[in-house]
């Protein structure tokens, strides 16, 4: 029989590393695609933006930055964007900068920030009209090109660096007027026309642009410009309003007063001016020092830094804020996903200021999946609220902490003001299922910590509905200590914005030791925790071998069956046993029926005798619960999985495993309160939660005895029940660990089956053994049958 095991689990292992070699040789082989690492992890998903990263030989160096300034105005919109592709990072892997920002005039904020290493899951989700049809449609993508309306089309106001437009030679300044995805022809009038026009194309196809360009010298020259189309990547800050993401093309609206979005992130005001100080329950700003909604003068240094300042002169006062994305530098602890953060107060009056600033920080994070996203709590109570996204903080000699976003709106998250204690604050942003936004103040050690109060905040107006609550958008408000500022003097904080996907080895590399902003990955009690660390880590390893999370996934199941075979092997000798026992149980209950507490004290003699533990099997289903818990968290909340698909990415079944197959949208033809996104099931019919709860009922019906009376009989019945009420609460489960649970119990089953056939081969127990004499019973001892063992009679053994 353990020749027969041996053969199977060869054979077992074989077919997976032939179907993954095959996969991988053949299959990857004949396919175009980029890989890109971060720090010795792979990316969730390696994606192409145009012609640049298609052919990265014909990728164009970034032309250089000539000085642009758009002189203060409340009317007049100004775009700003940093990305730079340098030498480091221009190769054949890796031919776009990793984190593209696109900065606004209006508070000179931060109004997007795009991750190129990963796909964006909300993409035509939230604006198409015909959804239904919107949902399995990707949207082919140019770039953030901030477009305004002209007199024959739309203005280009940017040209992102490694993106489609800049590959295809676009220039700010041009004028698009019509495009072509051959076989609809659309003309272009409003910036809203290119977004629907883009919409209609897909990834990885051609569009040809007709083009206004004016020469030097004043003239226009119409173009035809072809630009290979790619996919849209990660916003991981991007445009709001209550709560529902914006299109990327948005035409402000000077003097209207309606909102036409939340505040832009990093939005400056002045907390205290002398003896002027900011009413935060009434969010306005002071008189003659309005920051947050007034266009700030716009200066772009390079590729890499743009400057922004606004005089107030009633105060005789000039701010300035500083933005600078930081390059990839191991050494320094940079990650390619920090942005240099520095404010600047100037006093240009002859007399004394009193000020203090408040800094909104960082919003508008993913809300990709909001209908099935899972998240993990950390540091806080049980009975916290959570949301999609949820304020993060982290204070010196304290761990981290999340507060809930649904506690924030019901006013019940307690003590908000976070920094009365006077503790210094380690870094304080949002933190939603993958990825992360904080801002770090850059304090030197022997610096006084220069915050007074932080707090988490809400952004924009909450939703009404009352399930829409947790998509609230959040961030948190940075106010800091009043500052005498002399005549003449200036006051400088500077602060690192972290903005990137929650990668425990890149977390790890932001700041300083004491940053620890790896703690934003959490898994629980470290009796689930230490098993998901473990776990996760032989899944990377199967990963850099096999680059398939898919097949990865199956390996795992594999590795961790093969590791609990001798658990399995107990539990199945356990139940054959039961089974043998079934008739003399049911003998003791008709021979002392009515009288139960002595058929109890006579059953426990008949295990006794047969050293049986009749909670043997329980007491290993529990030994493996902390093993399903960590790989249950594991690959919810683990990034890698993020849109990484099961047999490819023109298959939309299983295109991410972190996320339900999604077979079929059947919302439009099923009741709300079942299929809409806050119904019992979710808009999307999920066939792998239906396979692992048909597994696991024909699993469960094979490893239990049949029923002696009416009592075990209802017991069985309520498993059963509690097995369909289980499927039904882990419908919208990842597809990665269904994915798990549907291989584990084939091979449970398999495995089943074998130790079965190898436990009833054995002699069946006597009906009246000795206490000592039972053959029978020292055979189940030597193969280690749950009861335990007699430390005597293995001592003379």
């Amino acid at each position: 029989m353990n020749k027969r095991m041996l053969v199977f689990l060869a054979l077992s292992m074989a077919i997976l590393v032939g179907n993954a070699m095959f996969q991988k040789w053949w299959i990857e082989k004949n396919k175009p695609k980029l890989t890109a690492k971060d720090y010795g992890q792979v990316a969730a998903r390696d994606i192409t933006l145009g012609s640049a990263a298609a052919n990265p030989q014909s990728a164009k160096p970034a032309e250089p930055v000539v000085e642009v300034v758009a002189e203060e105005n409340d009317v007049l919109p100004a775009w700003y964007s940093l990305g730079a592709i340098t030498a480091q990072e221009a190769t054949a892997e890796n031919p776009v900068p990793r984190m593209l920002v696109t900065l606004n005039n209006e508070g000179g904020t931060i109004e997007r920030i795009e991750l190129n290493r990963y796909a964006d899951l909300e993409d035509q989700i939230a604006y198409g009209e015909d959804r239904a049809e919107m949902l399995w449609n990707r949207a082919g993508y140019l770039g953030n090109l901030a477009p305004t309306k002209a007199e024959k089309g739309v203005k280009i106001q940017i040209v992102p660096p490694g993106t489609p437009a800049h590959a295809a030679g676009l220039r700010p300044g041009d004028v698009i007027f019509s495009l072509l995805d051959g076989k609809d022809d659309y003309q272009i009038k409003e910036p809203i026309d290119l977004f629907n026009a883009l919409g209609h194309c897909k990834p990885e196809t051609e569009a040809i642009l007709g083009v206004n360009r004016k020469k030097d010298d004043g003239t226009v020259e119409p173009l035809k410009i072809t630009a290979k189309l790619g996919w849209r990547p990660a916003q991981v800050i991007r445009p709001e309003l209550n709560a529902h993401p914006l299109p990327v093309v948005q035409e402000p609206k000077p003097g209207s007063k309606t909102p036409t979005h939340d505040p832009y992130s990093l939005a400056l005001q002045m907390a205290r001016i002398d003896d002027k100080e900011r009413d935060i329950l009434k969010s306005a700003e002071l008189d003659s020092a309005e920051l947050k909604t007034k266009r700030w003068t716009g200066k772009q240094i390079n590729e890499n830094t743009v400057e922004f300042t606004r005089e107030l002169p009633a105060y005789k006062l000039r701010l300035t804020k500083r933005y600078e994305l930081l390059s990839l530098n191991a050494e320094k602890n940079q990650t390619g996903y920090e942005i240099r953060f520095t404010i600047q107060i100037e006093n240009a009056g002859d007399k004394e200021r009193k000020v203090a600033y408040e800094l909104s920080g960082p919003n508008g994070l993913p809300i990709e999946g909001w209908w099935y996203a899972y998240k993990n709590r950390i540091s806080t109570s049980w009975f916290q609220a959570l949301g999609i996204r949820d304020p993060a903080m982290r204070f010196e000699g304290r761990d981290s902490a999340l507060i809930g976003t649904i506690d924030l709106v019901k006013g019940s998250a307690g003590n908000l003001d976070a920094g009365e204690t006077q503790v210094p604050l380690v870094y304080a942003g949002v933190d939603c299922q993958y990825f992360a936004a904080v801002l770090i103040p850059q304090r030197a050690k022997e610096q006084t910590p220069w915050l007074e109060r932080i707090a988490p905040e809400i952004v924009g107006a909450k939703p009404t509905e009352v399930p829409l609550q947790k998509l609230t958008n959040v961030s948190c408000s940075l106010t800091s200590k009043p500052v005498d500022l002399p005549a003449g003097g200036s006051l400088k904080h500077t602060y690192d914005l972290f903005v990137g996907p929650k990668q425990p080895v890149l977390l790890d590399q932001v700041g300083s030791e004491n940053t620890k902003l790896d703690r934003l990955v959490y898994f629980g009690w470290a009796i689930f925790s230490v098993p998901a660390h473990i776990l996760l880590t032989i899944l990377h390893a199967y990963h850099w071998l096999i680059p398939n999370y898919g097949i990865n996934i199956i390996m795992l199941t594999v590795t961790v069956r093969m590791l609990l075979y001798p658990l399995s092997k107990k539990q199945a000798i356990s139940s054959e046993k039961m089974k043998q026992l079934q008739p003399q149980i049911a003998a003791i209950k008709e021979k002392y029926k009515g009288k139960n507490q002595e058929a109890s004290l006579k059953t426990q003699e008949l295990f006794r005798k047969h050293n049986f533990n009749p909670f043997g099997g329980c007491l290993l289903a529990f030994a493996q619960l902390p093993i399903f818990m960590g790989l249950y968290r594991a690959l919810m909340i683990d990034v890698e999985l993020r849109a990484a698909p099961l047999f490819g990415e023109n298959i939309r079944w299983c295109s991410n495993l972190g996320a339900p197959d999604m077979l079929w949208f059947w919302e439009p033809y099923l009741p709300a309160f079942l299929a809409s996104p806050t119904g019992y099931l979710g808009p999307f019919l999920n066939v792998l939660p239906l396979i692992t709860v048909t597994l696991f009922l024909k699993q469960q019906k094979s490893m239990m005895p049949p029923a002696t009376d009416d009592q075990t009989r209802m017991q069985q019945s309520m498993m059963k029940y509690m097995t369909l009420f289980m499927g039904l609460m882990f419908y919208t489960v990842a597809c990665g660990l269904c994915l798990y649970f549907i291989v584990s119990s084939l091979w449970g089953m398999m495995e089943r089956k074998f130790l079965k056939n190898m436990a009833a081969s054995m002699p069946a127990l006597p009906d009246n053994p000795g206490p000592s004499t039972s053959t029978t019973a020292a055979n189940y001892k030597a193969n280690g049958n749950g009861g335990g063992r007699n430390k005597k009679q293995r001592g003379r053994r």
